[in-house]
C-alpha cells in the first residue's frame, strides 16, 4: 500500500521483466508506465502480478507520455486485475508524445479490461489477448472492425 503506484517504470527501452509479486491498495494505480519496450525478446515483461486496487483508483495500469518510440510491445503476462474502479488499463499516451504498444496475455479482470482516452496518440495500440478472441484496440477514430463504448477503442478482432 502507497500514496502513488506501486511500480512506477520510466527506464526507457530497458529489459526489465516484473514478476511474482503482488500490488495492493495503491492510491494512483498499481502500474505507471512511462518508458517503452526495448526489441524483441528482450521485452519490458510484467509477468505474474496480482493488482488489487482495493477500490482505491479508477485504473489498475495507466500508460503515460513517452520520449521515444517503442521497440516491441509491453508485455503484460498472467495478470490477475482486480479492484479498480472504471478499467484495468488506461492508455493515455498523448498526441505530442511518442506513441504506445502494450499487449496483455493470459490475465483476468475483475472489471472492464481496458479504456482508450480520446486524445491519445493516433498511432497507440493495446493487444488484448482474451479467452474470447484477440482484440486490437486504438484511438475511437481509427480504422477498425467496431466502435466498442466501454473501451472508447476502435476494434479490429482476430
Amino acid at each position: 500500500y502507497n500514496g502513488g503506484f506501486g511500480i512506477d517504470h520510466g527506464a526507457y527501452r530497458n529489459p526489465y521483466i516484473y514478476q511474482d509479486m503482488t500490488l495492493y491498495g495503491n492510491q494512483d494505480g498499481g502500474i505507471h508506465l512511462q518508458a517503452v519496450s526495448s526489441s524483441s525478446p528482450n521485452q519490458l515483461t510484467f509477468r505474474r502480478i496480482r493488482i488489487d486496487q482495493a477500490g482505491m483508483s479508477d485504473w489498475a495500469v495507466v500508460t503515460d507520455h513517452h520520449t521515444l518510440p517503442p521497440s516491441a510491445a509491453t508485455l503484460l503476462q498472467n495478470i490477475t486485475f482486480l479492484g479498480y474502479n472504471r478499467a484495468a488499463i488506461r492508455i493515455n499516451v498523448p498526441i505530442q508524445s511518442q506513441t504506445d504498444w502494450v499487449e496483455v496475455e493470459q490475465s483476468t479482470f475483475s472489471g472492464n479490461e481496458a479504456w482508450l482516452e480520446d486524445d491519445i496518440h493516433p498511432e497507440a495500440l493495446l493487444r488484448l489477448l482474451l479467452t474470447n478472441g484477440t482484440f486490437e484496440l486504438r484511438r475511437r477514430d481509427q480504422p477498425g472492425d467496431y466502435f466498442e463504448p466501454r473501451w472508447n477503442a476502435s476494434v479490429n478482432r482476430q
